[in-house]
């Protein structure tokens, strides 16, 4: 059923893009374009951006807004290659960015900053990966550096992009144009920017090990960072809900329990989209399984897996973790029969992971199985 559907808007997009009838710039065509990007459709989705950019008659917004949504495709399509094969289209993606920076500079320099942004966000997350992966890795220490220092040169360019947008806004009007960014465009990168960074930080600070002094500082840095956006922010800003669901992330990793509860109760008083309600409950639940709460993680993941016909791989990975460590009780405890069903349970949610959401998620999955599985001899249908 799946690659029927993707056949169908394969031979959709591009019959609409060899007939030369799309002309509507990029923020009307993003639904679709991350559309084909949720189903795999890279090439197609890269085609695309390439077809429009090589458009004459593009103004500079639109060329910058089409340069970011190529950027974010080729990072995108990264994430779900093979290991080996990921470091190339990471490298395009922000050579891309690069190449945009450089000839835009003189004639459209705010603009170069979305473009830039998206390179750093790219660095983030190959970061990000490698860290995933350095705990399966033969040399840990020596990959687990590897990621340190990438997710450090992602932080020192978002940095350096938040001086650039300050710079920006003292040249900034209070208007749109095709040709700069307003004041208030500004401002929200700013904000957003501030996100990407305490992400990055979160992300740099669980490459050092639990309990030690770097973890923590770089941990309260994520928190500084994410925080810095929240008091110019209106309560009804979908950003605010991103910070802090991150902020919640943050205090779990610190042990700061009650604070994180706090944010948690917070959040679940609104009303909230299908999407957010399932992260929130991945949340509560990772609470639980950070203070060996196994069994209220267990009744809270009873629930339904959707909201509205929406899945969540947050989720979905959260309860493969709980599976895992039920599995490492059960063996601590030597009781077979609960050791074979966990390790079972455990198997087929990392399958059902990969085919639902996909092989970046199926990835991460295999990757946590891995981690907590083979230093154990691993289950023996794998």
């Amino acid at each position: 059923m799946i690659p029927i559907c993707k056949t169908s808007l394969a031979v959709l997009l591009l019959s609409i893009v060899l007939s030369g009838q799309v002309c509507a710039g990029p923020g009307e065509e993003a639904q679709l374009l991350s559309g084909l990007r949720e189903r795999g459709l890279f090439e197609i989705a890269e085609y695309h951006c390439r077809n429009q950019l090589g458009r004459e008659d593009l103004t500079p917004r639109e060329r910058m807004q089409w340069t970011v949504e190529m950027v974010r495709t080729m990072a995108q399509e990264a994430l779900n290659l093979p290991a080996d094969q990921r470091a190339v289209v990471w490298t395009r993606a922000i050579e891309t960015a690069t190449r945009y920076v450089a000839t835009q500079t003189a004639q459209a320099k705010s603009f170069t900053i979305p473009v830039a942004a998206q390179a750093a966000l790219a660095l983030a997350k190959q970061g990000e990966f490698l860290r995933l992966e350095a705990v399966v890795a033969r040399n840990p220490a020596t990959e687990m550096q590897g990621a340190r220092d990438k997710l450090r040169v992602a932080a020192k360019k978002l940095n350096d992009l938040l001086q650039q947008v300050d710079v920006q806004l003292t040249l900034a009007t209070s208007t749109a144009t095709d040709e700069a960014l307003s004041q208030q465009e500004l401002i929200s990168i700013k904000q957003r920017l501030s996100f990407y960074l305490g992400s990055v930080y979160r992300n740099q600070a669980v490459t050092y090990p639990l309990g030690s002094s770097d973890r923590i500082a770089a941990m309260q840095r994520a928190i500084s960072a994410l925080k810095k956006p929240l008091s110019q922010l209106a309560a009804e800003d979908g950003l605010v809900i991103d910070i802090q669901i991150g902020l919640i992330g943050c205090h779990r990793e610190l042990g700061q329990w009650t604070t994180a509860v706090g944010l948690l109760n917070l959040l679940q008083k609104n009303t909230l989209e299908p999407s957010l309600q399932l992260r929130l409950r991945s949340e509560q639940a990772r609470l639980l399984l950070a203070q060996q709460e196994l069994q209220k993680c267990v009744s809270l993941l009873e629930g339904p897996r959707s909201v509205s016909g929406v899945t969540s791989p947050d989720l979905d990975l959260t309860r493969l973790d709980t599976y895992i460590a039920l599995w490492q009780q059960a063996s601590t405890d030597k009781d077979e029969e609960q050791r074979k069903r966990w390790e079972q349970l455990t198997v087929s949610a990392v399958a059902a992971i990969e085919q639902e959401h996909g092989e970046y998620w199926g990835r991460r999955a295999e990757l946590r199985l891995l981690e907590h599985a083979g230093s154990r001899g691993g289950p023996s249908n794998l």
